[in-house]
């Protein structure tokens, strides 16, 4: 590949930054370490990004772009672009969860004592602080 031609990558709806990179620098025909060579990190570095064990800086996107002859911000747009939708399908499953729950408490609530109907509704309470947990452990990510 020239120098100057544009990388064209196809990009999975799942994918990754990480498999992103991947893609790019095997494109390339590259290893990982020439890879790092060209952006001045390691190759055990590159092999983290591209396991998504971790986020690359601000600085390292740049560099990982202007190695891979991507257009400016391509990979920083990437990684905004994936958190979006990671959070806009949490949210969506939460109000499924929820709605369900909502459901399910009132179809019991038909048929149940008023006994029964505590313990259920107390089950149904559990998992709605169980998920509210869950969503703020993920938003520390």
């Amino acid at each position: 590949m020239k120098s100057d031609e544009k990388l064209v990558v196809q990009v999975g709806k799942n994918e990754t930054l990480g498999d992103f990179i991947q893609k790019c620098r095997q494109q390339y025909g590259w290893s990982q370490e020439e890879l790092g060579w060209c952006t001045g990190i390691t190759r055990e570095h590159v092999g983290r990004i591209e396991r998504g064990k971790c986020i690359p800086s601000v600085q390292t996107l740049y560099d990982l772009e202007k190695a891979l002859n991507l257009p400016e911000c391509a990979l920083v747009k990437r990684v905004n672009g994936q958190a979006e939708v990671d959070a806009s399908q949490w949210s969506e499953e939460k109000e499924q969860v929820g709605r369900a729950c909502r459901e399910l408490e009132h179809a019991l609530a038909a048929n149940l004592t008023k006994s029964n109907l505590r313990k259920a509704s107390d089950a149904i309470s559990t998992i709605a602080k169980m998920l509210s947990g869950t969503e703020a452990s993920s938003n520390k990510k």
